[in-house]
């Protein structure tokens, strides 16, 4: 434990705490197994012992919200892909044939060990629903099938997490499985370990074998990719995007003051503020400025001074706009 803060996104190292089917069970105690490592000390404790935290927080999420084990957390009104739509892409997934290395190596590992490396359930659950836009309740539906610590509680959560619709605090990301296989797996060894027909690759062409010459390529026995990571994450975000703008319009409008009111019939104009809501929700590219909440929103709308026959001044207005900027910034 006092290295797990290097090494437990390390696929090959391995080197993660593999106790959570003994939690699971109930053969050893969060609370206990917190205590004896804070008393040893050291940044790798810290690390385990956060993880033990949103392990409870998880808990702590479900007891208040018991629907979020079917339904999402966040809604983002996904059009998900169903089991009938991707009945063939799922069942690559699920047998570890999806063309991308280390995706496939992770559901390969999880079909013979039970048990999967924490940085693997992230990419191969972000895999299949942001890069092949199937319903993440499908996925959760079938790791507890085969996963040792599989609980109803962390299961459904991080899937959440992994689709966007959790507490993830970036909910459209996705993850480019080359790139994460190069970073957690640089050398290759957990690809090469799981996947044996990849063994002869070196350590570079591992993650990418459909790129090799077509003479080598035709005597591997990989399948190659089910997608373009590019087409996977252009379908995702072109999905998100067009919801996100849906999402914000209806929160804006019901949140409005009526139009009956005297300052906002026709014959005098919206103020800035007012407009800025209506108006179509599209954000810049690499705009990470925070959503908007429906408070915040209520707030901007309803909470201008000024009376119905006096409209609120432009200082007025400006008061009312949020710390990080004005509602032009947000939804520009």
């Amino acid at each position: 434990m006092s290295r797990y803060d290097e090494q437990h996104d390390d696929l090959a190292a391995d080197a993660t705490s593999r106790v959570s089917p003994y939690l699971h069970f109930g053969a050893l105690s969060p609370v206990e197994l917190a205590r004896q490592a804070r008393a040893q000390g050291g940044p790798g404790v810290e690390a385990s012992v956060r993880r033990l935290c949103w392990r409870d927080f998880h808990h702590q999420v479900l007891a208040a919200r018991p629907e979020s084990s079917v339904r999402d957390y966040r809604t983002r009104h996904d059009r998900w892909r169903t089991e009938d739509e991707a009945a063939e892409d799922i069942a690559a997934w699920r047998e570890g044939r999806t063309g991308y290395p280390v995706v496939d190596a992770a559901m390969r590992q999880l079909r013979h060990e039970g048990w999967m490396h924490n940085r693997g359930r992230l990419l191969v659950a972000g895999f299949l629903t942001r890069t092949l836009y199937v319903d993440w309740r499908i996925g959760a539906r079938h790791f507890p099938d085969l996963l040792v610590d599989g609980d109803i509680v962390n299961n459904q959560l991080n899937w959440q997490w992994a689709a966007g619709t959790g507490t993830d605090t970036r909910p459209h990301r996705v993850l480019n499985p080359v790139l994460q296989g190069r970073r957690y797996d640089p050398s290759g060894a957990y690809v090469r370990r799981w996947v044996p027909e990849l063994q002869d690759m070196d350590d570079r062409a591992v993650h990418e074998p459909w790129r090799l010459p077509e003479d080598r390529r035709a005597g591997l026995r990989h399948p190659a990719p089910l997608i373009g990571l590019a087409d996977g994450a252009a379908r995702f975000r072109h999905a998100r995007g067009r919801v996100w703008g849906a999402t914000r319009r209806t929160q804006a409008s019901a949140y409005l003051p009526p139009l009956r009111s005297p300052w906002l019939s026709r014959r005098r104009p919206l103020p800035a503020v007012l407009l800025e809501l209506r108006r179509p929700a599209s954000r810049r590219p690499g705009d990470r400025r925070a959503e908007p909440s429906p408070g915040d929103l209520r707030r901007w709308a309803g909470g201008v001074s000024g009376s119905p026959d006096r409209p609120p001044t432009g200082r007025q207005i400006g008061a009312s706009a949020p710390r990080w900027g004005t509602e032009a910034q947000v939804y520009r």
